[in-house]
């Protein structure tokens, strides 16, 4: 049989048993909270990026189309001096 000490004992574990499973519900509840806001910031960083992307393209084939036609710069300024 169980004497006082061992009996308070036993409360006191169920009590503790108690606190740890609510605190354990509350972190399963902040951390779907955390994954929610995780996905909607994943998917405004994917739809950042894709737009620097696209403006770093343009930006790169602009510097390409200059490049490639700065060799017939000379050629019509020669033209326009005759």
């Amino acid at each position: 049989m169980l004497d006082e000490g061992e009996g308070q004992l036993c409360k006191k574990k169920d009590i503790i048993i108690d606190k740890f499973d609510q605190l354990l519900r509350k972190l399963g509840g902040e951390e779907l909270s955390l994954n929610i806001s995780l996905g909607r910031m994943g998917a405004e960083w994917h739809a950042a990026m894709a737009g620097w992307l696209d403006s770093e393209s343009t930006y790169r084939l602009r510097i390409e189309q200059v490049d490639s036609t700065k060799h017939l710069l000379p050629r019509v300024c020669m033209q326009w001096r005759v």
